[in-house]
């Protein structure tokens, strides 16, 4: 059986100075540079939000962490080297997540709001963009884009494709247990969804067919 946790923090208590200061003082020149190249506050706070939420994931994760580094494949998918685990960033709105599993592993968390559905139709599957489109509540048609966008996120991340790897190139099922229809490669999938986070969107892509999940919500004090 394959564990995997998704740690999540609220990224808003780093608009303190002081609270900022210190976890950016926590964090590697690499990402220093990346947070000031940023222009606005919100992704300076996600990309320093992101950084520190890892560090507690993997040290809570595994008992070598300080030997730990993180590169970057040949596919841009950042990786752990001298470990076996694996692990995959996602941030929106003022929430960031990063799950560490046992096999490869994408997240993805989204605000929800109210989505383009030319967005939909140009990227999805005729079958998931139908599905959307006859749902009769506006509420539940912008929930149920956004069910789909954060797996199938999830899915071209667990892979390491990235978004190269079109949306429309697989199949996402909603069914009692959620369900792809892939030609990607021979791996059994599973999905996860998480609810825990009001008026946000959060999957899970496990690259074992057997696989153990949670979410735990961290205070950013706590990780500090």
């Amino acid at each position: 059986m394959t564990e995997t946790t998704i740690f999540a923090s609220y990224v808003l208590p780093l608009k303190n100075p002081e609270v900022f200061r210190l976890a950016y003082n926590s964090v590697s020149l690499d990402r220093k540079k990346k947070i000031d190249g940023y222009r606005f506050e919100k992704d300076r706070l996600l990309s320093l939000g992101a950084e520190i939420l890892l560090q507690y994931a993997l040290k809570k994760s595994s008992p070598d962490f300080e030997s730990v580094s993180v590169k970057i494949s040949e596919t841009k998918k950042p990786y752990l080297e001298n470990s076996d685990l694996h692990f995959n960033i996602s941030h929106s709105g003022e929430w960031v997540i990063c799950a560490v599993s046992d096999c490869e592993v994408g997240c993805d968390i989204e605000k929800i709001d109210t989505p383009s559905m030319e967005i939909a139709e140009q990227f999805f599957c005729p079958e998931e963009y139908s599905d959307i489109k006859k749902t009769v509540s506006e509420k539940e048609r912008n929930l149920l884009f956004y069910r789909y966008w954060t797996l199938k996120e999830s899915f071209v991340k667990a892979t390491g494709l990235g978004l190269s790897l079109p949306f429309n190139s697989f199949l996402i099922e909603l069914k009692n247990q959620i369900r792809i229809n892939q030609k990607v490669d021979d791996n059994k999938y599973s999905f996860f969804e998480f609810n825990e986070i009001s008026g946000y969107c959060c999957s899970l892509c496990s690259a074992s067919e057997k696989t153990k999940a949670e979410l735990k919500i961290v205070n950013p004090f706590s990780i500090l």
